[in-house]
């Protein structure tokens, strides 16, 4: 990230595009974790709405809507961690979410192996973290 100004993925897309779902199931989950993000149902004014309208046009998105990160579940004392149910988990949703994460890791993990020589990045020389995006998820 070459600018000091940040960009930021919205709360609901994060959802929506399955990254929530496969961050939990690859790496909090099997710690016991799980990353949560809520909806609130929260009346706004009409102009809190020209506030957001204009925002989004602007491409500022300071205003994130009503999802929004709600915590980290904490069931470190389950020796299982944390699973998805069966309904869930055969579901098509989770399917697609799931295809869709992997897609992407393919493709951007090609094009930072490329750029970088790795995927995953080492925290000192020599570390061997690295993974192989034509073989995601692992």
């Amino acid at each position: 990230m070459a600018t000091d100004q940040r960009n930021y993925m919205a709360i609901e897309e994060f959802k929506e595009l399955g990254y929530l779902q496969e961050v939990n199931r690859l790496f909090f989950h099997p710690l016991g974790l799980a990353l949560e993000v809520a909806h609130d149902d929260v009346k706004l004014s009409i102009l809190q709405r020209l506030v957001q309208i204009v925002q989004r046009l602007l491409h500022r998105h300071l205003d994130r809507g009503p999802w929004r990160l709600s915590g980290v579940w904490d069931y470190r004392h389950d020796p299982e961690g944390i699973i998805y149910d069966d309904e869930y988990r055969e579901s098509e949703e989770a399917w697609l979410k799931r295809a869709s994460v992997a897609q992407q890791m393919v493709l951007r993990g090609q094009e930072r192996r490329r750029r970088l020589g790795y995927v995953i990045q080492p925290l000192r020389p020599g570390d061997d973290d690295d993974i192989d995006p034509e073989q995601w998820p692992p």
